[in-house]
């Protein structure tokens, strides 16, 4: 499958997509569809991550989506996940959509149970955020909302907080998508991967500070209207002496992009004692032009720990109406 990629890119994006395409070479993408898709075959069923079928008592009647519904996913949807899997899968996705917070409202896609958009609500500084066809309203306390203001620079800043998560399921969830998008022949390799998905939460203490767990993660600024887009990368056959993981997984929903190591392949054990390589997916520069620069952060997602953080929300405006 041949996948063309197209860029504007300014001098550092240029080097990020010299150095990431050096090594790696695109194989397969999976992205929302305009009318429902399925990943996989239905007969004979067969759930992908824990190898039972139908005949060994495993049930298929719950809708499965192989990129999240929360991450702007409709109609993309996947064969490959018994219940039993699909209904721990949501647990990752619950702490994957709490991680994201407050941008979650503001990324419009209705809850599948309520069919609203979620609320963000935080009770520590009693701010409210919610949409409403397709405005953003925030409800601050008056009191407060001076300290949140710069009319210097027309900015408010609103200090805010996720709700729990824990942050190991993050690099489970992204473990899962990319797995989705495997060849089946391919599926041997990451054994491990599959057992580290399915495994007892008991177990998951075994994975602190596992370096495949640290993920780069991008926030571009302003508003990004695009359906989810997963990509899965292979390192090119005569870049094997190179210290890099095998395959990269790439994740881009709304204002988001999530890239990391497909985890724990067999020929990527030699990597667990030694420093490997991080080539980083370039941006696009057309958006950060608009809204300014954007960069990667690298977060720690081995905890199995419950956690919030502490995160500010910032918006700009051109003017401000002032309502007795």
């Amino acid at each position: 499958m041949k996948i063309k990629l197209n860029f504007e890119l300014d001098e550092l994006n240029l080097k990020r997509a010299e150095y990431f395409f050096d090594i790696y070479e695109p194989v397969r993408a999976i992205h929302d569809m305009p009318k429902k898709l399925f990943l996989g075959s239905k007969e004979p069923r067969k759930c992908r991550f824990c190898d039972k079928s139908k005949q060994e008592k495993a049930t298929f009647s719950k809708k499965a989506h192989a990129i999240s519904h929360f991450m702007g996913n409709k109609n993309l949807l996947s064969y490959f996940e018994c219940d039993k899997c699909n209904e721990k899968f949501s647990q990752y996705e619950n702490s994957f959509a709490n991680f994201i917070g407050v941008n979650r409202t503001f990324l419009g896609v209705k809850s599948q149970t309520s069919k609203k958009i979620p609320k963000h609500k935080d009770l520590k500084e009693r701010i409210d955020v919610f949409a409403n066809n397709k405005e953003i309203y925030i409800d601050v306390q008056e009191n407060k909302f001076k300290n949140y203001l710069d009319e210097e620079t027309k900015t408010l800043n609103i200090p805010t907080q996720t709700q729990p998560f824990i942050p190991i399921h993050i690099p489970k969830l992204i473990t899962k998508i990319g797995l989705s998008i495997l060849e089946e022949n391919e599926l041997s390799d990451y054994k491990e991967a599959l057992d580290f998905l399915i495994q007892e939460k008991e177990k998951d203490i075994l994975f602190e500070n596992n370096k495949f767990l640290n993920v780069p993660m991008c926030f571009i600024n302003g508003f990004i209207e695009a359906r989810p887009i997963a990509l899965l990368f292979n390192k090119k056959s005569d870049r094997e002496h190179i210290l890099a993981p095998q395959k990269q997984v790439v994740i881009k929903f709304g204002n988001f992009i999530f890239q990391m190591a497909l985890p724990f392949g067999k020929r990527d054990r030699q990597l667990l004692e030694k420093e490997f390589k991080r080539p980083l997916f370039p941006l696009d520069k057309s958006h950060i032009e608009e809204f300014g620069n954007s960069e990667y952060s690298l977060y720690n997602f081995s905890s199995c720990k419950q956690i919030v953080y502490h995160e500010k929300l910032c918006l700009s405006y051109d003017s401000m109406i002032e309502k007795d």
